[in-house]
């Protein structure tokens, strides 16, 4: 976004930009690539989101990620997490009751304990599996007809002219397939 909307200012910290109609000051860049956790191009304190303190007290929707003050340990932090779980179930019983703070360190790796990278995972297997039938399809269909392409070669056809008409084939027999939401695939 720094060199997108704002063309590589190097005296863009310190300057106030709307953002979501809410004047805000960039208090700095992150470098170029920089995804965390995720892919945003930018991040605002919490207060400047509309509407999140009016909101119901059980909505959990935030994810915290912090930094440790230099000569803090995680069990220092976790206690000090547990102290102010506890202050806040005391404080409000109907939305804290049972309801505490986990402290991770940030790996930053990929991670089986999220479910949308085991999906992933599965989806991505899936759709292995789902290309190498495919390419044993067309490798059978082209070891059936070596025949016919060899004496296709042997009569003057090029390198090229073959593969031309292969391709464009592959394109037919792929354009051919509909997906039809009632009938799921059916070829015309």
């Amino acid at each position: 976004m720094w060199k997108n909307r704002y063309g590589g200012d190097a005296a863009i910290v310190g300057r106030t930009v709307a953002v979501n109609g809410v004047a805000t000051t960039i208090v700095g860049v992150m470098r170029d690539g920089f995804r965390f956790p995720m892919v945003h191009d930018l991040w605002q304190p919490l207060a400047a989101m509309s509407g999140l303190t009016s909101g119901p007290r059980d909505a959990r929707t935030l994810s915290v990620v912090a930094r440790l003050r230099t000569g803090t340990t995680l069990a220092a932090a976790r206690h000090e997490m547990d102290a102010i779980a506890a202050r806040l179930a005391r404080q409000y019983p109907a939305t804290n009751a049972n309801v505490g703070a986990v402290l991770e360190p940030y790996g930053g790796s990929f991670s089986l304990a999220n479910p949308w990278n085991a999906m992933l995972i599965a989806v991505g297997i899936v759709l292995l599996f789902a290309c190498a039938n495919i390419a044993n399809l067309l490798i059978s269909r082209a070891a059936s007809r070596s025949r016919e392409i060899a004496i296709r070669s042997s009569l003057g056809a090029t390198r090229w002219r073959l593969v031309r008409q292969l391709l464009v084939e592959s394109l037919l027999l792929t354009g051919a397939v509909r997906i039809d939401p009632a009938t799921a695939l059916r070829y015309e």
